[in-house]
């Protein structure tokens, strides 16, 4: 009988794991069209911000690379906006 509670708490545990991911593959998708948004306000290409900041942006701006908080706050000072702005 525990095996099957432990089963069922790990199975509940996956299921919410899973949705949380779903929320964030969402909110890295937000964060990556806010990216090149506000990059291509300012008339730099990707290579010139990669070159400014060091990052890989394509990949950021893809939605493929997951990012830290030091990441966001490398582009949002190059990229002249609060960090908010690239939440939002």
């Amino acid at each position: 009988m525990s095996n099957t509670k432990t089963t069922d708490v790990y199975g509940k545990h996956c299921e919410a794991h899973y949705q949380q991911f779903e929320t964030l593959h969402e909110l890295l998708q937000q964060i990556a069209c806010n990216i090149k948004k506000y990059r291509e306000l300012k008339s730099i290409s990707q290579e010139q911000l990669q070159a400014a900041t060091g990052l890989t942006v394509a990949g950021y701006e893809s939605g493929m690379n997951d990012m830290t908080l030091t990441t966001l706050c490398i582009l949002s000072k190059h990229l002249d906006v609060d960090i908010y702005q690239l939440l939002k």
